[in-house]
């Protein structure tokens, strides 16, 4: 057997699957009771997510409550707990923009992609400036809606001290021109062979009944025994291999997919 298909099927048997927790969506404005209620689950399993924090929400769809004048405390104490803090853009807003101009094309729309290095640069530490104000530094970085271009990449780079992106389609973290990638691929909690894989979840939207069930699914010993922090997944950082690759080609044909499928319900 040629030695890299064996290699490749000996890591996908010895290895265990490790999962991190992402909590998208977090501001002024977000769901205060939500909110409470995913930090009280987490606690209860000692896991230490991903928070994608918008510094200066201007999204209508996100105003679930007044604006929480204690916001920021909040942030600092999740921080203080060894939660990992993430930019989550600027203002989460949109324009439009075809999918193929983006490394991700998950969506027709982006806060960023499609301007300039300059204005892209400019956004960008505005946001960085905001959470810099509240005496919080955050360590990673999460663009809106998955979408960004390289000149998004090369902004990140120049505005801000941030090299780790919460994003992408891959097995393993990976690094690529100075940012290490440390992918999302679950929107819920789905058991895997192997890898390093980021659950990503909106708490502002989830109901009672997902509540629930997350709470069971968290519980299983697949999951509970294998929840890691975002230092913990830098550990596993690896090159693309062929496990990646192959993952990569069959998520984005089985999303494609899907798409299709959708278009003619």
């Amino acid at each position: 057997m040629n030695k890299s298909i064996s290699g490749f099927l000996k890591k996908m048997i010895m290895s265990k699957a490790k999962y991190l927790i992402r909590l998208d969506d977090a501001c002024e404005t977000q769901d205060e009771s939500k909110w409470s209620a995913i930090e009280r689950l987490l606690n209860d399993f000692e896991i230490k997510p991903i928070v994608a924090v918008i510094p200066c929400n201007s999204d209508t769809s996100l105003h679930f409550d007044k604006e929480n004048k204690n916001f920021w405390k909040k942030v600092k104490n999740w921080e203080k707990k060894g939660w990992t803090i993430a930019q989550h853009g600027y203002r989460h807003t949109y324009h439009d923009i075809k999918k193929e101009n983006l490394l991700l094309p998950f969506h027709d729309r982006s806060e960023f992609a499609g301007y300039d290095l300059q204005k892209q640069t400019d956004l960008i530490e505005k946001g960085y400036t905001e959470f810099l104000r509240h005496d919080i530094r955050p360590t990673a970085w999460i663009a809106p809606s998955h979408s960004f271009d390289n000149n998004t990449l090369k902004a990140l780079k120049k505005s801000t001290p941030i090299r780790i992106v919460s994003d992408g389609i891959a097995c393993f973290p990976f690094t690529d021109e100075d940012i290490t990638f440390i992918p999302q691929q679950l929107w819920w909690p789905k058991w895997r062979p192997s890898g390093i894989w980021t659950i990503c979840l909106h708490p502002n939207s989830m109901t009672s009944e997902q509540f629930s069930t997350l709470r069971m699914n968290l519980a299983h010993k697949h999951f509970s025994e294998n929840f890691i922090s975002i230092t913990d997944a830098l550990k596993e950082k690896k090159s693309l291999d062929l496990y990646s690759i192959l993952y990569k080609y069959i998520f984005w044909g089985h999303w494609r997919l899907r798409q299709l499928i959708n278009q003619y319900r």
